[in-house]
């Protein structure tokens, strides 16, 4: 394995079953590795959404205060604690959690291939996921979008 940037061919990417060995090939790996970072930027914004806006919540702000979360730890027998703990929606934000984790060390192993191809690939997808699903951090609620000028 060449531990340096460079545009030489691969022989696997990620599993002994994904070869990339044309330049065909390494443009489908490509293709793919852009999707995926796609995918995660989506994932990352959708795992936000879900914890800032409940379903069914108020205009209340779903974190408790430090202290309140406290006490229900050294109490201990406070059924909030556990039926939040247990809740449909904190294990559904569990599972998203744990494939983001997966994803995240996927696209890791793929930059440390050091394929300035793949590289590049997983850079303009993380990019284009960004734009596509993190406009929503970048304006304040109420304002319409402000344009380049």
């Amino acid at each position: 394995m060449k531990m340096y940037f460079h545009f030489g061919d691969e022989k696997y990417v990620l599993f002994q079953h994904w070869h990339a060995e044309s330049p065909g090939a390494m443009l489908g790996a490509c293709c793919a590795i852009f999707c995926l970072a796609v995918l995660y930027e989506g994932l990352k914004e959708f795992r936000t959404q879900l914890k800032l806006d409940p379903p069914g919540s108020t205009s209340e702000s779903p974190v408790r205060p430090d202290s309140e979360f406290r006490s229900l730890l050294v109490d201990g027998a406070d059924s909030r604690f556990i039926s939040s703990i247990s809740s449909c929606r904190h294990l559904v934000q569990t599972a998203l959690h744990m494939l983001q984790a997966i994803l995240s060390y996927c696209l890791m192993l793929v930059f440390m291939t050091f394929n300035l191809w793949l590289c590049l690939a997983l850079v303009l997808g993380l990019g284009a996921g960004y734009f596509v699903f993190g406009w929503s951090r970048d304006t304040p609620e109420g304002n319409d979008a402000q344009q380049c000028q």
